[in-house]
């Protein structure tokens, strides 16, 4: 078995499972692709072009897994919200460009119960894209922010 390919199987398996909302098989499966993904393919192997692109890949399977992580823990909620939170807070810090880890952070913590600190991350998306690329949020960011905006209400009672 080669590590690379078991990370490509493994995480577009949680990404199919997830899209089915089969949030157990999705929690599993983007678990192994992480955790193949995580490590350094043939570390000290600089010399070599080729592997360049193979770890390009990894990285984006990576994101994909702690994206797809994230997810499957906010769909199962409960206990599991703590690991979204992780994730999410772990591909932004991997990747602050990527606008679906906002999202996720946003989510988890509006399940968690806090009201405020969701707000704060949406800032936190703005700032980082207007600095970095100067653009705003796009629409499916922004229309979380509104969703949370308009359920401060129903949220009071957290943070």
């Amino acid at each position: 078995r080669v590590d690379v390919e078991q990370a490509l199987a493994a995480v577009h398996r949680a990404e199919s499972a997830a899209v089915q909302h089969d949030w157990v098989r999705a929690w599993s499966a983007s678990l192994c692709a992480e955790y193949v993904a995580v490590r350094p393919l043939l570390p000290g192997q600089d010399t070599l072009p080729w592997l360049d692109g193979w770890r390009r890949r990894l990285d984006d399977t990576r994101e994909k897994a702690l994206e797809t992580y994230a997810a499957a823990c906010l769909g199962l909620g409960g206990t599991e919200l703590a690991g979204a939170e992780r994730a999410a807070r772990r591909l932004i810090d991997h990747n602050p460009l990527r606008e679906t880890a906002y999202g996720m952070l946003m989510q988890t913590l509006a399940a968690r119960g806090q009201v405020r600190e969701p707000l704060r991350v949406y800032e936190q998306a703005c700032t980082v894209l207007r600095t970095e690329l100067g653009i705003p949020p796009g629409p499916a960011l922004a229309r979380l922010h509104m969703r949370l905006l308009g359920g401060r209400e129903s949220l009071a009672g957290g943070e």
